[in-house]
């Protein structure tokens, strides 16, 4: 009975610290799953960030195109013109606006190609290639262009375009003075040298934006055709310098081409091209349509502090929106790169913390496994232990017999299998050596059976054997500290 409450006591005590294990396991696992599951964002991120794009469409400029149209139609409808035959260009320099009539009309331009020409000739001039007394042929450039601009001479015109390589060579390098695409020019500009009015104010507009790649030619131009034209008007000669080039030219199918392109020096100086086919009185017409445009031009000059003030407000107006949308741009990119940063850090702990509960979880499985390991080898152990060490009923184990018989046990009065008292058993007996009656040392030393029973090893006998003996041990008394236990 002690032995088994031992064993709970070993059992007990175990199975305690396997739960302390347990629960000291348990807690940590519990504090991760808890922390993870009630985790607050990093940061609060911001989106209801709106971008303002407070910019608006730019209109046609200071030129008011519906009202130079009607101006135009007014104009034509007073002297009989059809349309068609007609086409006007114009440009506001104080602000680079254009307006056009019939711009994309392709005409015969006479002899106003003489201008790009020897635009051609005078960049030469610019880059130093020539100089204005190089002579070409037997006349100096500065011969020739006041030849060809201030009295039209044909003659050094043809020469000119051979000079510069041939009409196909020049025409398409005058083409870098127009603002046209390629595939805006009709073919008859390369076959026939013919003109729009958007390419030749076009080249105007060059030639005004920079004298100074062009040296002599606004000169020259300031000279051509006094009182005619453009100067024709009292209006404007006398008033305003002109920098102008007619051309005039009737073709085999009766076709008169007459136009004019040139510059009006007004404060805020314009730029006119007027271009007709089979218009009659064709040098009043052009003279009056430069007279209209220039009025207007000084109509212009009246608003225009007005119109620069407004649009200097609309600059400030769109720079501040476009600050304004910039900023916004950043905050928001700010965010987003903030909120990807937030996602990534919680991404990076939220990972962190599997990684955790999933190390705990497998220390857990290992943790069980070796208590579960070392309660099999416990049970076992005890189990072994409880089988080898329990007694045969019936009988002494034979390791005991053979201690009682051997000496072991001599102590109380064990003797060997022949009868005779060991070593041990007569000095525990004081010498002297245990008295037998007859035959019983032998029963006891040989182990037979015996007619009472079967004979132990022991000597101890069957049961009846025992209580028969009993009487004859009170004999067995030696000395005088024996005391038989059986």
């Amino acid at each position: 009975m002690k032995r088994k409450s031992e064993n709970r006591g070993y059992m007990n005590r175990l199975f305690a610290l396997l739960l302390c294990v347990l629960l000291f396991a348990a807690i940590p696992a519990q504090a991760l799953a808890e922390n993870a599951g009630s985790a607050a964002p990093a940061a609060e991120m911001r989106t209801d960030a709106s971008v303002d794009g407070g910019a608006s469409a730019k209109d046609g400029g200071i030129i008011d195109a519906d009202k130079l149209r009607e101006m135009t139609d007014a104009f034509l409808s007073e002297r009989n013109i059809d349309p068609k035959d007609f086409s006007l260009g114009y440009v506001y320099t104080a602000t680079g606006d254009e307006w056009y009539y019939n711009g994309d009309e392709w005409f015969y331009p006479a002899s106003m190609y003489k201008v790009p020409l020897m635009m051609l000739l005078s960049e030469k001039v610019r880059s130093g290639e020539i100089t204005q007394d190089t002579y070409i042929y037997d006349r100096t450039v500065r011969e020739i262009e006041e030849y060809i601009l201030v009295y039209s001479n044909n003659e050094w015109a043809h020469h000119i375009r051979t000079y510069l390589g041939g009409d196909e060579v020049w025409r398409q390098d005058a083409k870098k003075y127009a603002p046209l695409k390629d595939e805006e020019y009709d073919p008859d500009y390369m076959d026939y040298c013919y003109f729009n009015n958007r390419y030749m104010t076009g080249v105007m507009k060059t030639l005004y934006s920079s004298p100074e790649s062009f040296p002599n030619i606004t000169d020259c131009l300031l000279r051509a055709e006094p009182t005619h034209y453009f100067r024709l008007s009292s209006s404007i000669e006398g008033v305003y310098d002109v920098a102008q080039k007619y051309g005039s030219f009737d073709d085999e199918l009766n076709h008169s081409f007459n136009h004019t392109t040139g510059i009006v020096y007004t404060p805020n100086p314009c730029i006119i091209t007027v271009m007709t086919c089979n218009v009659s009185n064709y040098e009043k017409v052009i003279s009056d349509a430069a007279v209209m445009l220039t009025e207007y031009t000084l109509e212009l000059d009246g608003r225009l502090q007005a119109y620069k003030d407004e649009q200097a407000a609309a600059a400030e107006a769109e720079r501040q929106a476009a600050e304004k949308a910039a900023a916004e741009k950043a905050e928001a990119e700010r965010q987003a790169a903030e909120k990807a940063a937030a996602e990534k850090a919680e991404a990076e702990r939220q990972a962190a913390v599997q990684k955790r509960q999933e190390s705990v979880k497998k220390a857990l499985k290992i943790a069980a496994l070796v208590v579960i390991a070392v309660i099999a080898v416990f049970v076992l152990i005890q189990t072994v232990k409880r089988r080898f060490a329990a007694p045969q009923r019936g009988a002494r184990p034979r390791r005991e017999a053979q201690r009682d018989y051997r000496g072991a046990s001599g102590r109380r009065g064990g003797a060997a299998y022949d009868g005779r008292s060991t070593p041990v058993g007569r000095e525990a007996y004081g010498g002297d050596e245990p008295e037998f009656e007859d035959g019983e040392d032998e029963r006891m030393a040989s182990g037979r059976r015996t007619p009472d029973g079967y004979a132990q090893r022991s000597g101890r006998g069957t049961p009846a054997a025992r209580r028969e003996e009993k009487p004859r041990r009170k004999k067995l008394k030696i000395g005088n500290n024996y005391k038989p236990k059986h």
